[in-house]
């Protein structure tokens, strides 16, 4: 037992020596080529190329540091990096990588060399989340173990390069652009935009969907370029929509010549007269109309007015001293002209929706003074719209004519009343209707030309209306419109129906039935109703038979009485003009059986016993006058002889 233990602590003493010669070697190993003269020289050399000291080790590589994945930005790249290795045996780097789709770790490439750090990762789906970690791998196939772990995820970030621009143009100026997309295969649109002098900014004008490239866009139809200096460029969208640095611009100048202005009058309501003509430089051809700007001395901020159409029919045709000598002449009313200093312009459109320069009058050779002295002419066509018997009454006109002074019609005053008009009323007016007007005076919006009064109670209405302009001059009386406002029904006077009941009627005798109605409205129609034994009979309309006072009316019917015995119900309803009526209560009344008198049934007896007694002799008589015949005997036949 002791022998056994002496071994084993002889052998734990081997092993405890052994471990000690291995140290002192090792560490005799790492003196030496720490102090070795040549090895400071071999990693100074390759210092240069690598700011990491490098070491010569015995073993696998140490673990990567430094793994960083980042977002290239293009939607499907990831760019990985990390650390060069120290080891200076290191020959190459493994690359390994997983998804959300492909959780297991695959490697994904393997980098030669120690110093190349970098890889790029492409044809990535975009928002997916991808995984990294790299091992470094000696010369002797040593691998380090696994980098720590890093992720991302590629998302498209940057816009596309810019498309390039070139420009056309189709008669009518008519523009057309030709765009060539950039080599970025996610273009889905581009943005066109555009700058003259007029704009002050680039504007962007429309979007077009990338259908082909490249392709051809026109300008945005029917919109036409106006008379000028103008610039575009476009810019590529993708389907984040982000956008591009603008293209190269392109340039074109329009020319269009302006009509030529020939007068400006007005008159006392501030009503003018513009005339102009087509300037005869400018080819009829392709002209739409013309702009009527008007502009006030004190703002000078042109304010378009109106659009006049071309009168193509009266061009001519070319004359031999300009190419379209025989222009056409127009004359323009605008009517209701605020006070002040005006002066007018006109613009030549084009059916593309292009312009001229303005005309000759802005260069204020032509100027007005307006001062209006003209009361509005009436309204006209002035009536009520809603059945008499409503009690909601609405009113409806038409603004005076233009060229009754009623342009600058800005007020209405209505005016209701239980009696009639003799002249203007005196007193504030039952509703006012107001119009707007800019600060200039000029109306943007006429009054209402309707009305509708809230619940009126019963009785006749008069009505009238009375305009009224921006200097409060008022027009002269419309016509008057009267309207009954009736909501309240008929009425039967109590006890004026007939009342038969207690009457003996015989079959055959003709029934009068009376009743007296009332209505402040009038009355419309009033009918009898009447069953015979629960059978309905055609109802009788009761004519009119006299009238009383306070509104009071007397009707009656007659209608025969059936046979005797049967029953009589009748009722009677009146109808006033507004469609209001009421039913009165039944009445009931039975046809009598008469007896006959007795003088009659004396006389009725007498005739019938005489007809019998009569009857009797008549009879006898001719019995008596027949011979009886004797009866003879039997006759029978026995072997075929008579007994």
């Amino acid at each position: 037992m002791s022998v056994t233990r002496e071994k084993r602590f002889q052998g734990t003493k081997i092993r405890l020596f052994a471990l000690f010669l291995s140290i002192l070697l090792l560490g005799s190993s790492i003196a030496i080529f720490s102090f070795n003269p040549k090895i400071p020289k071999l990693v100074s050399s390759v210092a240069n190329a690598d700011p990491s000291p490098p070491l010569l080790v015995l073993g696998p590589p140490s673990k990567v540091q430094g793994l960083a994945v980042t977002n290239e930005g293009s939607g499907d790249i990831l760019n990985i990096t990390w650390q060069a290795s120290p080891e200076l045996n290191v020959s190459h780097y493994d690359l390994y990588r997983n998804s959300t789709s492909n959780p297991p770790f695959i490697q994904l490439a393997t980098i030669p060399g120690r110093l190349n750090t970098f890889y790029q990762d492409t044809g990535l789906i975009e928002y997916e989340n991808y995984s990294y970690y790299v091992i470094a791998v000696d010369t002797a196939g040593n691998g380090s173990i696994p980098s720590d772990m890093d992720s991302g995820t590629p998302i498209d970030t940057k816009p596309p390069g810019p498309p390039t621009l070139t420009l056309g143009m189709l008669p009518i100026f008519q523009i057309y652009f030709i765009i060539t997309g950039p080599p970025d295969p996610d273009v889905v649109a581009y943005n066109l935009y555009w700058w003259n002098e007029s704009l002050g900014d680039w504007q962007l004008i429309d979007t077009f969907p990338k259908t082909s490239d490249p392709q051809i866009c026109l300008w945005p139809d029917p919109d036409p370029l106006p008379f000028g200096n103008h610039s575009f460029c476009a810019t590529a969208l993708d389907e984040k929509l982000q956008e591009s640095i603008p293209s190269n611009i392109v340039n074109i100048t329009i020319i269009l010549h302006p009509p030529d202005f020939k007068s400006l009058t007005t008159n006392t309501n501030g009503d003018v007269l513009l005339n102009w003509s087509r300037n005869q430089n400018e080819n009829p051809i392709g002209i739409e109309g013309y702009y009527v700007y008007r502009m006030n001395s004190s703002t000078f901020q042109p304010v378009l007015i109106d659009f006049v159409p071309f009168n193509a029919y009266e061009y001519i045709g070319p004359s031999p001293i300009a190419p379209y000598a025989d222009v056409e002449h127009y004359a323009y009313y605008e009517y209701g002209v605020p006070n002040g200093n005006w002066t007018y312009y006109i613009k030549t459109v084009f059916i593309n929706n292009a312009t001229s320069y303005f005309s000759n009058s802005v260069l204020c050779q032509n100027w007005v003074v307006i001062n209006d002295m003209q009361a509005p002419g009436p309204v006209w066509n002035f009536t009520h719209t809603t059945p008499d018997g409503i009690e909601n009454i609405t009113l409806s006109w038409s603004r005076p004519l233009d060229m009754n002074y009623g342009a600058d019609v800005v007020r209405y005053e209505i005016y209701v009343s239980i009696q009639n008009f003799t002249g203007i009323p005196m007193w504030p007016p039952n509703a006012t209707l107001l119009g707007s007007i800019y600060p200039n005076g000029t109306i943007y919006a006429y009054p209402a030309t309707t009305h509708t009064f809230p619940p009126l109670n019963d009785g006749v209405y008069y009505c009238l209306v009375i305009a009224y302009d921006e200097l409060d001059q008022g027009s002269a009386m419309s016509n008057v419109v009267s309207q009954t406002v009736d909501t309240t029904p008929p009425a039967i006077i109590p006890g004026s129906i007939t009342d038969v009941s207690g009457q003996s009627i015989s079959a055959g005798a003709t029934v009068t039935i009376y009743v007296n109605v009332t209505d402040a409205g009038g009355i419309y129609h009033v009918w009898l109703n009447y069953t015979v034994s629960g059978i309905p009979q055609i109802p009788v309309l009761m004519p009119l038979d006299a009238v009383g006072a306070n509104d009071t009316y007397l009707y009656v019917a007659t209608f025969l009485a059936p046979q005797a015995g049967q029953t009589v119900n009748y009722t009677i309803t009146v109808f006033d003009m507004y469609g209001h009526s009421i039913m009165s209560e039944s009445s009931t009344f039975t046809v009598v059986k008469e007896k006959p008198p007795r003088s009659f049934i004396i006389l009725l007896v007498a005739i019938t016993a005489g007809t019998v007694c009569a009857a009797v002799i008549v009879y006898k008589r001719l019995n008596m006058g027949k011979s009886k015949r004797p009866l003879k005997p039997k006759e029978t036949e026995t072997d075929g002889k008579k007994e």
